[in-house]
């Protein structure tokens, strides 16, 4: 009874180009720095949190193999993906070999894919079933305590961090893929640092729900741990 936790960052581009040709456009004037808008990226931060997956296809022994952390036998995991997903959308204005490249949107989904393994051991509805199911509930009901938590927080870092980002780059045309690139980065890099900054919290918490005390009580709910058990293999 242990918990699973996948941290994940991912970053999602889209491309918008804008090619602009008239020199009397205000916006694309060459040497002038009306060349870029004047307008601060769009920054959208969601939250997403899926109803929660139980798995019954591997017994304790499959289940200890695959999580084993040096003692015991797994009776059951919870946990699942967390993710931080980055959706980027930009805009290059081009005019005789001069571009603007510019951030127009970002999007950030803060979501969580809740999964609990059950031995395939103990029998639905039956007291160890029952047992299992209650102790993986309190890292599930953790887990999506910690992203509600994390929500608001992750929106103020978010914005943080575009304002402190250089969003707007005057570069020659053949620069256009070199210059989104280096926007990419800076913002990827540093939410990859918020994350690993923020995950040792949840683990903290989940670590503190499997005590010594927490595994003896589940044990003493029922008579026939041993007997199912010794079904596994």
């Amino acid at each position: 009874m242990k918990s699973l936790l996948t941290p994940i960052l991912t970053l999602l581009l889209l491309f918008t180009f804008a090619q602009q040709a008239d020199a009397r456009d205000r916006r694309t004037r060459v040497g002038n720095t009306n060349l870029c808008s004047n307008e601060d990226p769009q920054v959208i931060v969601k939250l997403a949190t899926a109803p929660t997956k139980y798995i019954r296809t591997k017994n304790a022994y499959d289940l200890t193999h695959m999580h084993n952390t040096g003692g015991g036998v797994t009776l059951g995991l919870a946990g699942g993906p967390v993710s931080i997903t980055v959706k980027g959308q930009f805009q290059s204005s081009t005019l005789r070999g001069h571009s603007c490249v510019e951030l127009k949107r970002l999007e950030v989904l803060f979501w969580a894919k809740p999964q609990v393994h059950i031995a395939s051991n103990f029998k639905k509805g039956s007291c160890e079933y029952r047992e299992v199911l209650a102790h993986e509930q309190k890292h599930i009901r953790v887990l999506r305590k910690f992203v509600r938590e994390q929500a608001p927080k992750l929106k103020r870092e978010v914005r943080k961090i575009v304002k402190s980002t250089r969003t707007q780059y005057k570069v020659r045309d053949y620069k256009v893929s070199e210059a989104q690139k280096s926007i990419e980065q800076q913002i990827f890099k540093r939410l990859q640092v918020y994350q690993n900054r923020i995950m040792p919290i949840l683990h903290s918490r989940q670590k503190a729900i499997d005590t010594p005390e927490e595994y003896r009580r589940v044990a003493a709910q029922c008579d026939n741990w041993g007997r199912k058990l010794a079904s596994s293999r």
